[in-house]
């Protein structure tokens, strides 16, 4: 470790010449360059839709249930809150497959239609928001 003020002369050193893993100190890098690039007020997305039909009065949704989405701090409790949230929203069951995208991750933004383009924008007109969740 070694420890320097701006001008250069040395606060503290120990073992200052042998490799380490700086673990979460470089923690405070990354979220720095995440601010800086995204801005404070960014979001992940994700996105869930369906490739069948969607029966309400059953709950059913027939096909599959694709998600998609790249927020870097999804975690298993993350999944346990997006299967409670989509009962919340009616659905019960699904005939088809659970298809995850690649490097697939966490917010919640649900679509019942064709994936869209411009994730969680409720204007467009080619589908229909049944809800949406910031966890």
């Amino acid at each position: 470790m070694l420890v320097e003020t701006l001008e250069g002369s040395v606060v503290r050193e120990q073992a200052a010449d042998q490799p380490f893993n700086p673990a979460s100190a470089m923690k405070l890098a990354t979220a720095l360059d995440a601010l800086r690039t995204f801005g404070p007020k960014h979001r992940f997305a994700t996105t869930f839709w369906i490739t069948g039909t969607f029966d309400k009065t059953t709950g059913t949704v027939t096909g599959d249930l694709v998600v998609s989405g790249r927020d870097p701090s999804f975690h298993d409790e993350h999944a346990v809150a997006v299967a409670r949230e989509l009962n919340q929203l009616g659905i019960k069951s699904v005939t088809g497959d659970l298809i995850v995208a690649p490097r697939f991750s966490m917010n919640l933004c649900i679509y019942f239609a064709k994936p869209p383009t411009d994730v969680c924008n409720r204007s467009s007109s080619n589908r229909g928001s049944i809800g949406t969740t910031t966890l």
